[in-house]
């Protein structure tokens, strides 16, 4: 099984890059005892390259609408969904499903 794993821009969290780096490869070292194929990608190698390599599960951090675009033409389990990620950049919509569902 192909896992890959998608490193968040530095721009969209310029205060917690290191934090963000360290997560992926803490979740990266535990992912790698059960299975061999292991790969990691940048999001800005993402859109530059504006395909993603195979892979049967996807780690995604990126935050980029292009990003979320590219990884949502693959046919591939994505963990942090492109919808979650997309409801977390819009406040208003946010706001609304959680009054929905008693969140303060």
């Amino acid at each position: 099984m192909k896992t890959l794993f998608i490193y968040r821009a530095t721009r969209f969290s310029p205060n917690s890059a290191e934090k963000d780096r360290l997560i992926i490869e803490a979740v990266v070292q535990e992912v790698r005892q059960s299975r061999e194929d292991v790969m990691m990608i940048t999001e800005e190698e993402i859109v530059e390259q504006g395909v993603l390599p195979d892979a049967d599960v996807i780690f995604s951090m990126a935050r980029s609408a292009e990003a979320l675009e590219i990884i949502g033409r693959k046919r591939a389990r994505v963990i942090n969904s492109l919808k979650g990620v997309e409801l977390c950049g819009n406040r208003l919509a946010l706001t609304r499903i959680m009054r929905e569902q008693n969140i303060p």
